[in-house]
């Protein structure tokens, strides 16, 4: 019996991470079970699903993508970034308003990846976080959405010209 594509490519980690590795390039029995971290019996039967949807072929001992598997993976990917990014603090994002982020930043979300969201303690929220400006002095690129302009950002913004950090600051208007 078929199933419909979307269980097929999402309802089993297996088969997911089976085509996140064929995306690649082609690769062997062995490789598959070693990358995967299962075994022979337990991989075979996913394999055979993903098959019988056209999504992966293979000769002889060689797994790789059709060319639906290829088109599948190219979209699916982005997808699994964006659900990465708001997974890693589902809360933060849900309860804050992003209407003020343009439409074209919004639709890139997915490149932040996991994200650490930083809660200072009152007491500091008045201060640029240390662990952000430690590890932006180190970046060749920083992107900065706010919705205040802190008193201490003058001496983060020195730092980051020193070293020759680019810098993206977005304040909202409100």
């Amino acid at each position: 019996m078929k199933r419909d594509l979307l269980n097929v490519v999402f309802a089993s980690n297996k088969r997911k991470d089976t085509l996140l590795l064929l995306k690649s390039k082609p690769q062997d029995m062995e490789s598959l079970l070693s990358s995967l971290d299962t075994t022979r019996q337990s991989l075979i039967p996913q394999i055979r699903i993903l098959e019988e949807h056209y999504l992966v072929k293979h000769h002889k001992n060689i797994y790789e993508l059709t060319q639906l598997g290829k088109i599948m993976i190219a979209n699916m990917v982005p997808l699994l970034d964006t659900i990465d990014t708001f997974s890693s603090d589902l809360g933060y994002w849900g309860n804050h308003i992003l209407d003020f982020i343009p439409l074209h930043l919004l639709l890139r979300m997915k490149e932040l990846g996991k994200c650490d969201i930083i809660v200072p303690p009152i007491q500091e929220s008045h201060d640029v976080i240390k662990i952000f400006h430690e590890s932006s002095k180190k970046s060749v690129t920083v992107y900065s959405i706010n919705t205040f302009f802190h008193p201490n950002l003058e001496d983060l913004f020195e730092d980051l010209f020193q070293n020759n950090v680019e810098i993206h600051y977005i304040l909202s208007q409100e």
